[in-house]
């Protein structure tokens, strides 16, 4: 074949790749798309809008009180909302910053290990539910796993050009990682610790002192935030959870593609002994097959060529180094959720693709078992749905309208914080007030009266999973009372709206 000729195949390819990854481009917008704002929001997504809303000198405060960095909801959401509100506003950021991690995991895969492992890589991670469901929330995890992925691509390309531009995007987008999660820690430490190792194996030189200033410059961009960082680790409110234990390590992977969501939120319906063997079979065999063909096609490319070695050990230690730091430090302090693991996704997909580079048939056949799993859970994700209905649960009480309405929230035996959906929902012009005792109990007509309210109309909300059916207090007819089917993850529970008028009315 003359060299016009090879040129004219490359040509081809390059074509047929840019096709494709547009194609997937497109799969992974409309499957993040698809009945975006369909769903109410909750409670998680309500912290980041509020967030991102509250006026901006009360915005530190506000953040200092939560678990998380101020990355998200300032630089992404505060701009972004003031273009409008609603759950699709909300959560639209999150898609185009999911689409985009699918299209940058092409550029890593293909220069990593091939074109065919980019575009399967990328394959992969447009259709695994975990990366579907999280490219459909108004939370940073979209943001999480780009900001990560362009990070380690910036250190790969800034130790090939060694210039004062390309450190100092290194430092930036480092800084931005821990600015939007703090599990990016581990994955900048493990990732630091495997440069250090690979820059200081031939001795020092002028890149690796560039490195190194590069390096400090991550620790120096997000100094300033580190004393709220230690507040918020000291006044955390999840500290009651426990190690996730050795079991961790067996649940995490299955867990990654199974689709937490959907076996946690939704489900499949299966007794205990069908849904292991299920999960065994079609999710930890395959995976096992990929990354030992994956590793062996790696190693094999990264023989004698020192920068593909660099790059293909940073992309194993921001997977594998991750886990195995975050998983040691849940010892010390529990703060164990699957859904932080999601910055790493597309490395883990693109160790996943470099299994099929030379389409082996067992690396094809594991490859197209994980893939038909993750297709079947994103569309369980993607149609049906685990969060509370609070905006049904409060549309008949938006229609009726009627002058000076109190609501009345009473907690039975749910959360607290699922009820913050409800008057979410509600115009902030309704008197909300909570009654904190059973229906049952008498002083119920005396707090009724206690209000001082001379309309007619009460609305009393119940979230729970068996709100009591309760008669009219003295004084009061029940005219309305609708119930609403509703679950949050796992669990099922009911919001009950009753209207209650007094009988003078």
């Amino acid at each position: 074949m003359d060299d016009a000729s090879a040129v004219r195949v490359s040509g081809s390819e390059a074509r047929t790749d840019r096709r494709s990854l547009l194609i997937l481009l497109v799969v992974a917008a409309g499957l993040r798309f698809y009945r975006l704002g369909d769903d109410s929001v909750w409670y998680n997504e309500i912290l980041s809008e509020r967030r991102a809303t509250v006026p901006l000198g009360d915005a530190y405060d506000l953040l200092r009180e939560g678990t998380h960095p101020p990355g998200y909801s300032q630089a992404i959401l505060r701009p972004w909302l003031t273009l409008g509100d609603g759950e699709w506003m909300l959560r639209f950021p999150s898609v185009v910053l999911g689409v985009a991690t699918v299209a940058l995991t092409a550029v890593l895969g293909t220069r990593l290990a091939g074109r065919r492992a980019g575009l399967a890589a990328a394959a992969l991670l447009t259709v695994m539910p975990m990366h579907v469901y999280y490219s459909r929330e108004g939370r940073m995890y979209a943001l999480f796993a780009l900001v990560l992925l362009a990070w380690v691509m910036a250190l790969i390309r800034a130790r090939e050009r060694n210039t004062l531009g390309s450190w100092t995007t290194y430092s930036v987008l480092g800084a931005a990682a821990l600015y939007t999660h703090y599990y990016a820690g581990f994955t900048v430490l493990a990732v630091i610790g495997a440069s250090a190792i690979l820059e200081l194996r031939d001795g020092v030189t002028t890149r690796t002192r560039r490195w190194l200033i590069a390096t400090i410059g991550i620790g120096l961009l997000f100094a300033p935030w580190l004393p709220t960082f230690r507040y918020q680790l000291g006044n955390d409110p999840v500290s009651h959870l426990r190690s996730p234990g050795v079991s961790g390590w067996v649940r995490l992977p299955v867990e990654f593609f199974t689709g937490f969501v959907e076996y946690s939120m939704i489900g499949l319906n299966m007794n205990q002994y069908v849904e292991n063997l299920f999960k065994g079979m079609v999710i930890l065999v395959p995976l096992a097959v990929l990354v030992v063909v994956g590793g062996r096609h790696l190693r094999a490319v990264a023989t004698g060529v020192p920068d593909a070695a660099f790059a293909a050990v940073v992309v194993g230690a921001a997977f594998f180094g991750t886990l195995v730091l975050a998983f040691g430090a849940s010892q010390l302090r529990p703060l164990f959720f699957v859904r932080y693991f999601v910055g790493i996704l597309p490395f883990l997909a693109i160790l996943i693709g470099a299994a099929l580079a030379r389409m082996r048939p067992i690396a094809v056949i594991a490859f197209g078992v994980l893939v038909a799993s993750a297709v079947l859970h994103t569309a369980l994700t993607i149609g049906e749905t685990w969060r509370p209905a609070f905006r049904d649960a409060t549309d008949q009480i938006e229609q009726d309208q009627p002058d000076d309405v109190i609501v009345v929230f009473v907690d039975l035996d749910f959360s607290d914080y699922t009820l913050y959906g409800l008057p979410y929902y509600l115009d902030e012009a309704y008197l909300t007030v909570e009654y904190d005792g059973s229906l049952r109990n008498g002083e119920f007509a005396a707090f009724l009266d206690g209000l001082e309210r001379t309309k007619p109309r009460t609305w009393v909300l119940q979230a729970g999973t068996a709100p009591v059916a309760f008669d009219a207090p003295p004084g009061f007819v029940t005219s309305v009372q609708e119930r609403h089917d509703s679950r949050l993850f796992h669990g099922h529970f009911t919001i009950q709206i009753t209207a209650l008028d007094r009988e003078d009315r």
